[in-house]
């Protein structure tokens, strides 16, 4: 899914931006392919453009294991380490490991996109 398919579907007008461009240059719609299905575009949207997420997803960002296991689905609970292993392995050390990490990577994103 494009930057613009992830916008459209959230409802909101895209803006380019030089962090959006040299985050998603790192990522090929193919890295996120060990991200369940029905989480994927959620955490791909967070990652590229800074899009919040849901409470799920904040929990394993903030890597807080049990509010991580409490809030998962049947799905999610069987793929915690894959999420680890993405975020840990692939996506960039600024967007993950703490809710201030998680808030700052939204923040950093708004401004970009208000330049």
């Amino acid at each position: 899914m494009s930057e613009r398919d992830i916008h459209k579907r959230l409802g909101r007008a895209m803006t380019e931006t030089n962090l959006t461009k040299q985050v998603r240059s790192m990522f090929p719609p193919e890295a996120y392919d060990c991200i369940p299905e029905h989480c994927r575009d959620s955490v791909r949207a967070y990652v590229e453009i800074g899009q919040p997420v849901g409470e799920f997803l904040q929990a394993v960002i903030a890597n807080e294991l049990s509010e991580s296991v409490c809030r998962a689905d049947d799905i999610n609970i069987q793929r915690l380490a894959d999420y680890v292993k993405f975020f840990w392995g692939d996506a960039p050390s600024d967007c993950w490991g703490s809710r201030d990490k998680y808030q700052k990577w939204i923040e950093i994103h708004r401004k970009e996109r208000e330049k």
